[in-house]
């Protein structure tokens, strides 16, 4: 039988073959055969990251760039060539963000350390616009250069910047130092439009990198700054959320790790939180470099004296006497709990309305929370006549003298002179 088989399916071969369609012929030289692209890897999801850059992303924010005068972005742009590289561009961006790192470290509030700043958001903005929106090394630069901008110092509208900034401003307009009038207001709109904007960049610039580039080192610290925010904004049990999950993410955290995360515990009043974190910054041994040395000493003293006022804050509360209530709300400024301390300060002068050391609380507020020298002077001033102007008092009258002769001696000086320029 098999031998009746063999030769039927051999037939059935050789038809099927011939039955096929002819195969099509090999590509000549003026074709190019197809090749398919291997598709990218898909990019990996952190959902934890993913809810907080949802939770932090303000949408579409326009670049600073986009609203700054010409003139400006000429004197920013300093010795960059138009064609310049990218990768070139972004090195001056790092080389920018580190002279200021070591400007204001020392100190240095000069023109030239703010250029430094500058620039770099300059350069760093012109990349994206030029299409490197997605460059992740760019991004982390970025968001550090806007969390820079947001901080209270630039940004407070009663902050020491923008006021001797602006009575700069008018003093070089009136002796005719400025070149063009309508710069002073390019550059005052323009200043108002930025520093009011880099809050919501920064934020915008951190969710993308947490969606985008979840494994990056950075991302300890940008939580770190998130967290920071959230405590400015006094949501202290989210900045301590967001301080618990910096911590966790970090794979080989340092005493000053540990330190910060106290701090927010402390400032949360959540003491149990804080003295574990504390516990273990201070476990580190001391470092023998002097510097670090230090430093590890001052630490250890910050973390004792931010466990005691948060056991101050908890242990005074509802107390009757003004003594308890001054270290209460002492406690509360230093912790940066200030709507807290407000409250306290404000309850204080209504229940000893002779007491000058409330309003002296309340003068302290005003320059811890918003840099404000300005608005402690009328506060120090209603408070000449009452009783108990210990030495605190005076030291804080003597601190905001120079604001008062900026804010209200040089342009009533000024402007008499002009008076008697025109008579």
């Amino acid at each position: 039988m098999s031998g009746r088989i063999l030769p039927v399916v051999t037939g059935a071969l050789l038809l099927a073959v011939a039955c096929r369609p002819p195969a099509p012929p090999p590509p000549t030289d003026t074709e190019t055969p197809t090749v398919t692209a291997e598709p990218p890897p898909p990019k990996r999801i952190d959902r934890q990251l993913m809810a907080i850059a949802d939770a932090v992303d303000p949408g579409e924010v326009q670049p600073l760039l986009t609203s700054m005068p010409a003139w400006l972005t000429s004197a920013l742009k300093g010795r960059v060539a138009e064609e310049e590289d990218p990768e070139s561009m972004l090195e001056r961006v790092r080389d920018d963000l580190v002279a200021w790192s070591h400007a204001s470290e020392g100190g240095d509030q000069s023109l030239g350390a703010f250029v430094h700043l500058g620039r770099a958001l300059y350069l760093g903005e012109r990349l994206v616009l030029a299409g490197k929106a997605d460059d992740a090394e760019l991004l982390v630069l970025l968001e550090r250069i806007y969390a820079l901008v947001d901080l209270p110092f630039f940004t407070s509208e009663k902050g020491f910047f923008q006021q001797s900034l602006g009575l700069f401003i008018d003093a070089a307009a009136r002796e005719g130092l400025l070149t063009e009038q309508a710069q002073v207001g390019e550059l005052l709109g323009f200043l108002d439009t930025a520093l009011g904007r880099a809050r919501a960049l920064q934020h915008r610039t951190a969710a993308r990198i947490l969606r985008d580039h979840p494994d990056r080192p950075e991302i300890p610290a940008i939580l770190r700054r998130l967290s920071e925010d959230a405590e400015r904004d006094q949501q202290f049990e989210r900045a301590l959320e967001l301080s618990t999950l910096a911590l966790a993410r970090n794979r080989e955290p340092v005493a000053r790790d540990f330190a910060t995360h106290a701090s927010r515990c402390y400032t949360a009043l959540n003491l149990e939180c804080g003295d574990e974190a504390a516990a273990k910054a201070l476990a580190f041994p001391e470092p023998d470099d002097p510097k670090a040395a230090e430093e590890h000493k001052k630490r250890q003293q910050t973390l004792a004296d931010e466990a005691r006022w948060a056991h101050e804050a908890i242990d005074l509360a509802g107390k009757e006497g003004v003594d308890e209530g001054l270290r209460r709300g002492q406690a509360l400024l230093l912790l940066a709990r200030y709507a807290d301390a407000e409250a306290a300060y404000n309850d204080l002068k209504a229940r000893f309305p002779r007491d000058a050391r409330p309003h002296a609380g309340l003068a302290k507020l005003a320059i811890q929370r918003d840099f404000d020298l300005f608005g402690a002077a009328p506060i120090i001033r209603a408070a000449r006549g009452l009783d108990n102007r210990d030495r605190e008092f005076y030291e804080i009258s003597l601190g905001i003298a120079p604001g008062r002769l900026m804010a209200e001696v040089i342009p009533a000086a000024t402007q008499g002179a002009a008076g008697e320029a025109k008579i």
